[in-house]
């Protein structure tokens, strides 16, 4: 048999390095790692979740024992529920129901001989099976937690800043420094709650906006969110908090319009913002003719050039069947191609 490549070593400290008779009455906690193998960006490894996860672990282990307390570390669960990424070649996703009956099965396993099993997740897609798996395991009597590997509270989102110092501290040689430049060609601010409370909108959002923006010279957008159209189905035919953002330093704004039918005079009082113009109706999966999506653009052109709007979906599209969402995508790409042939728009 031949040697593990150097490159490639078998990982065998915590549970995967001992020999059973070392745990023989030992009766230790076990400590479960769980991460996933998904796309981090163009410069982290697809195991980042799990290799944060893994560093947690063994840090507890070490701790627990100054402590006195026996316990070893698993070997990390390095698969998890990853579907949101799956469109990212290197994604191995096994899905929740697969992902809860692993835990329920190896915590199962693990419990005749531990005193208990703490599960410690890395990957946010996983808590959903990891909780219904501890919920399970504890009303058969398994003593049973499980807990996250929180960041800290200024941390930012997946592959960011915050994952990418971790990785430069736990594997430095893992990240892809010639490709981890900062930068965005657009940051937005996702913003529901200014339409929906616009009076504490009117008292302090906008003086909340404008510091969240302060500071940024590339190119910003402010997304006023009437909900997700498969969840919020009566919608107002305008906006209760809108106007306000002319005094806001964001050159963009964007505004959902199709499942409402909005009305539009609004945008005159936005004649300085490039308008991020939602007409595509989520609130159903039939897919509109590209004639009708160019109609409802061409209402916004009463009050601003064309090269002021940029077309989009409402909010939602992740609740469309795939295919559905393709072919609306589809129309607003054909609607687009229309308006730019129109011989007024060229």
């Amino acid at each position: 048999m031949r040697r593990a490549p150097a490159d490639r070593p078998v990982a065998l400290n915590g549970l995967a390095g001992r020999t059973w008779p070392q745990l023989d009455g030992a009766a230790p906690l076990l400590v479960v790692p769980l991460g996933s193998l998904e796309q981090h960006g163009p410069h982290l490894p697809l195991a980042t979740d799990g290799i944060i996860a893994d560093a947690v672990v063994h840090g507890v282990v070490a701790r627990l024992a100054e402590r006195g307390v026996v316990a070893v570390a698993a070997p990390p669960v390095w698969y998890g529920a990853s579907g949101e990424h799956e469109d990212f070649p290197g994604t191995v996703s096994i899905g929740h129901d697969a992902l809860r009956l692993l835990l329920v099965e190896c915590a199962r396993s693990a419990c005749r001989w531990a005193r208990g099993v703490v599960m410690v997740n890395g990957h946010g897609g996983n808590v959903a099976a990891l909780a219904d798996a501890a919920d399970l395991l504890r009303s058969e009597g398994r003593r049973v937690l499980w807990t996250g590997c929180a960041p800290p509270a200024d941390g930012d989102a997946h592959a960011g800043r915050t994952e990418t110092s971790l990785l430069l501290h736990l594997r430095p040689e893992a990240v892809r420094t010639d490709r981890s430049a900062a930068g965005a060609d657009i940051g937005q601010i996702d913003e529901p709650y200014l339409q929906a409370r616009p009076e504490p909108a009117r008292a302090y959002g906008l003086a909340a906006v404008n510091a969240a923006l302060d500071g940024i010279t590339g190119t910003t957008a402010v997304h006023l969110c009437f909900g997700y159209a498969a969840i919020i189905h009566e919608r107002p035919e305008g906006y209760s908090f809108l106007p306000e953002l002319a005094a806001c330093p964001t050159k963009q704004i964007s505004i959902e319009t199709a499942q409402s039918g909005l009305d539009l005079g609004v945008l005159a009082d936005l004649s300085d913002k490039t308008i991020i113009l939602g007409v595509i109706d989520l609130s159903t999966p039939e897919v509109e003719p590209a004639d009708l999506v160019a109609r409802r653009t061409e209402r916004a052109f009463e009050y601003l050039p064309p090269e002021q709007i940029v077309i989009a979906p409402d909010c939602g599209m992740k609740y469309l069947p795939r295919d559905s969402a393709a072919g609306k995508l589809r129309a607003m790409s054909a609607a687009a191609q229309l308006l730019r042939a129109a011989p007024d728009q060229s």
